[in-house]
């Protein structure tokens, strides 16, 4: 069996791909793909404890459903890509397909948290309404256990819903 070289590194190979070995390929692959970005704003709402991704209105529960949203994002340049919080840090694992081989790129993504006031807190905080119903009832602990219920559908709808005193 006639072994060959590799012209970047030396190794003997008895496969070329793409005139270089399985390695080399692999790491020139890894340079030559571009992660579009890399940098993320996070918002936090000091108020209700709600998270949002970049510019986007949809409210998340936490921060990493908020982080979802830039998977999403990566997943349209990569076959699949998950994430990893790890002392703080954020870490992008992509996985891309080229010529039939696997490629994995881990990758920092740097998160930026900027802690605001959302529309929906500053909307309440503001005492302005637009309805008014009043819910008259004897039973005063059917009417709280079905408003506990709605303020619960609602809290992270996009609507501006809220319930007062």
């Amino acid at each position: 069996m006639s072994y060959k070289f590799c012209p970047i590194c030396g190794r003997e190979i008895e496969r070329f791909f793409g005139k270089v070995c399985k390695k080399c390929f692999i790491d020139r692959k890894k340079k030559e793909i571009d992660i579009p970005k890399k940098e993320v704003k996070v918002k936090f709402c000091k108020v209700c404890g709600t998270y949002f991704y970049e510019e986007s209105e949809d409210r998340f529960a936490s921060y990493e459903n908020a982080l979802e949203k830039y998977l999403d994002e990566i997943k349209k340049y990569a076959n699949s890509a998950s994430l990893e919080i790890q002392n703080g840090k954020v870490i992008c694992k992509a996985i891309f397909l080229v010529n039939g081989t696997k490629i994995v790129k881990k990758f920092e993504v740097k998160v930026r948290i900027k802690f605001i006031k959302c529309l929906k807190c500053v909307k309440i905080s503001s005492g302005k309404t637009l309805a008014i119903l009043q819910i008259r009832n004897i039973n005063w602990r059917e009417i709280l256990n079905y408003l506990r219920t709605f303020e619960e559908k609602i809290k992270y709808s996009r609507e501006f819903f809220y319930i007062t005193n």
